[in-house]
């Protein structure tokens, strides 16, 4: 075994040293291109609002602690005095002769006057667009002894144009009754006809393809003398039509597919079957009541989803859930309030406006109008105020919490004295008021924005 552990020498191993030699090195520079700047300022000219609820937090808060019998001595030391000023201030004159500076926009102007198309024609209703720009006027004779057999007219005016002349014209082949505007698009427009028809178009077509198809082909067997577009859940829009023959239909709508058809069919009087439905109104956010008044001055409280199978030829439902008291005339008109969803109004041939709750049987308030009354409608940026016409040349206003009658809207440039039939507010420009009268004129008026909630002097 040889031994691993030996001596060993190796050969020396050594490098130079470069600590200080020399680096070539070597200076340059560059410039970049020139940086050019501007300034501009720009003006946002639309603005929008919006508004942000929290979410309720349940945080108890604790009361600061006081003195009881400190307080109340304070109380008993300037409450006399306080009590002695307000009752001095009741008793004070100084302000009886004092009256607020007039609003230079006060006055109601008339914007345009729009013709009939023929002589003997009324203006039966108006309505305007989701847009609040174009004014549907629906034209029917003002003489009837049987059956319609007239031609219809229906025309469309852009009021934002203040064109006099209508951008489109509509020809049933029978008188209209009733129309409206689609809530959301505003080339439909649907119309009920004398002949008990109920007849749906998309302006944005041309000529004949505009008209909708009845897919059901279901008419009213009597005037039709209703048709209203009812907002549902989203953006769901049932149109609702009623008639002389005591029927309501609810339509289902396509205009993409471009047909309509019955989806239900209510009768509010079974009993009786020959009591027509003069009108009807949806709440703005409870879709599924609404109020139905028939001839003779029956007004019901109706469900869609409560209502019960009629024995019938047809599958008709009742409605009916309960009963207000009958009024003493029929009811011409009723239309619910846009501020309180449970709050709705009549007007009916005793020349009576009623104010209703859905929740009581009898009407909460009666307002005596200003001559015969047929229509009304509530002001859409005031709460409490109404407006109703009848055979008279001027639309009433009405205080609907107080009764009190308030003034009168007529514009001082016009000569027009013929008695209203139709009117309606311009819910996005709410300023602009349209009225129609019996001699088929058409007036498009600009109101005060605000309108005093006090009687005036007529």
């Amino acid at each position: 075994m040889s031994n691993m552990f030996t001596d060993f020498e190796t050969e020396s191993a050594g490098f130079s040293s470069n600590w200080n030699s020399s680096r070539a090195s070597e200076d340059s520079s560059v410039q970049t291109t020139e940086v050019r700047t501007a300034d501009q300022d720009l003006q946002a000219v639309d603005t929008s609002s919006t508004a942000v609820q929290t979410e309720y937090s349940d945080v108890q808060q604790l009361s600061a602690a006081y003195d009881e019998t400190r307080l109340a001595a304070f109380l008993g030391r300037v409450c006399p005095a306080v009590v002695q000023e307000l009752d001095r201030v009741c008793r004070s004159n100084a302000l009886n002769t004092y009256t607020l500076a007039q609003d230079p926009d006060s006055d109601v102007r008339e914007l345009l006057k729009l013709s009939p198309p023929a002589d003997n024609m009324k203006v039966s209703q108006l309505s305007w667009s989701c847009t609040g720009s174009v004014l549907a006027v629906a034209h029917s004779h003002t003489l009837h002894p049987s059956w319609c057999s007239h031609q219809g007219h229906i025309a469309l005016y852009n009021v934002d144009r203040e064109s006099k002349s209508p951008s489109r014209s509509l020809e049933p082949m029978s008188c209209v009754r009733s129309i409206s505007m689609h809530p959301y698009l505003s080339s439909v427009v649907v119309a009920g006809t004398f002949s008990g028809e109920v007849l749906v178009w998309d302006t944005a077509r041309e000529g004949s393809e505009a008209s909708l198809v009845n897919v059901s082909r279901t008419t009213h067997a009597d005037s039709v003398t209703q048709v209203r577009w009812v907002l549902g859940t989203g953006t769901a829009v049932t149109l609702v039509s009623s008639g002389t023959d005591g029927h309501l239909y609810f339509w289902k709508v396509s205009p993409q597919l471009m047909s309509y058809q019955v989806l239900e069919r209510y009768c509010c009087d079974t009993t009786n079957l020959q009591a027509g439905i003069s009108c009807f109104a949806f709440p703005h956010h409870k879709q599924d009541m609404f109020v139905v008044a028939l001839e003779g001055g029956a007004l019901h409280h109706c469900s869609a989803s409560a209502a019960k199978p009629v024995a019938s030829e047809h599958l008709v439902k009742d409605p009916v859930i309960s009963s207000f008291e009958p009024q003493p005339a029929t009811v011409t008109c009723v239309e619910f309030s846009p501020h309180h969803d449970d709050v709705f109004a009549t007007v009916s041939t005793d020349q009576t406006i009623r104010i209703y709750s859905l929740f009581q049987r009898r009407a909460e308030r009666e307002i005596c109008g200003v001559g015969s009354l047929v229509g009304l409608c509530w002001a859409p940026a005031q709460a409490h105020v109404l407006a109703g016409w009848g055979d008279q040349a001027v639309v009433s206003l009405y205080n609907s919490h107080t009764g009190d009658t308030l003034s009168a809207l007529t514009p001082d440039n016009t000569e027009n004295k013929a008695h209203i039939s139709a009117a309606a507010f311009n819910t996005k420009s709410t300023r602009l008021f349209a009225i129609g009268d019996i001699e088929g004129t058409t007036h498009v008026w600009k109101i005060p924005s605000h309108i005093p909630t006090k009687p005036m002097h007529l």
